[in-house]
């Protein structure tokens, strides 16, 4: 925010949680909006007190944001479904109404990366051409899918998960998590084997050739991506098993 309300070429809008700008978001009901000039204070700042530089530059700079409440639905009680979003789209250069659609479009954006980054694990396409980008599309479409599809038969098959007789009841939830992460490296790492086999099947031209290359490929995600896959599923559950436990 620091950044983009400096560069008058830029334009933002940012969907605050709850716990952000909380003097804003009471002054406001939904459907509400107001332009407000304000500056940050120190504990709003305190993850950048290593970069005293940028920190005393943000404490000093006056920001002048719109913040509003724009009504997107209805809950099942009636009452009214809102984000609180900040921008530097003012009014004169949008209504309300506008800023939604921008907030819809860019949380369609949002979804779509999330969807390529989490999912498919594309974070950066390594084929530059039209043709090669869809190729890697579908590659890691279709690891995806033939992993979650064979999860989804094993969980229909056992009530039990991977750790039927585990001893990760005594593990602590920090533990758990390091573990996790542990695991999506390993996750991402397979994952993108698999997705090049895939492209390689896909730009073999023999039937022949390519029909081995698929059992290959439908081979590898089975016997190495699927297992890591589960165990991943199985320790997220737990950890927000816990989670639910301790609050």
């Amino acid at each position: 925010m620091h950044v983009l309300s400096l560069d008058q070429n830029k334009r933002f809008v940012f969907r605050l949680d709850d716990n952000h700008f909380e003097e804003f978001q009471n002054q406001l009901k939904p459907g509400e909006e107001k332009v407000v000039r304000f500056q940050l204070t120190t504990a709003q700042t305190r993850e950048y007190r290593n970069d005293r530089n940028l920190r005393n530059e943000m404490l000093s700079t006056t920001y002048k944001i719109r913040f509003a409440k724009p009504i997107t639905g209805v809950n099942p009680d009636g009452s009214p479904k809102y984000e609180f979003i900040a921008t530097n789209i003012f009014p004169e250069e949008a209504s309300l109404d506008e800023l939604i659609d921008v907030y819809r479009d860019r949380w369609n954006a949002k979804a779509s990366y999330d969807y390529l980054k989490n999912d498919l694990m594309i974070e950066q396409f390594s084929e530059k051409s039209f043709k090669g980008i869809l190729r890697e599309l579908y590659a890691a479409w279709m690891v995806f899918n033939s992993t979650a599809s064979m999860a989804a038969v094993i969980q229909k098959t056992h009530e039990e998960l991977v750790f039927e007789n585990d001893n990760d009841q005594k593990i602590i939830l920090e533990k758990l998590e390091e573990y996790i992460h542990e695991l999506e490296v390993d996750y991402s790492a397979v994952f993108k084997k698999c997705t090049n086999d895939f492209i390689k099947m896909y730009r073999e031209k023999n039937a022949i050739k390519r029909g081995r290359l698929l059992d290959q490929a439908m081979a590898k995600v089975e016997k190495k991506l699927l297992p890591i896959m589960l165990i991943r599923e199985s320790l997220k559950q737990k950890v927000e098993s816990r989670r639910s436990d301790n609050i």
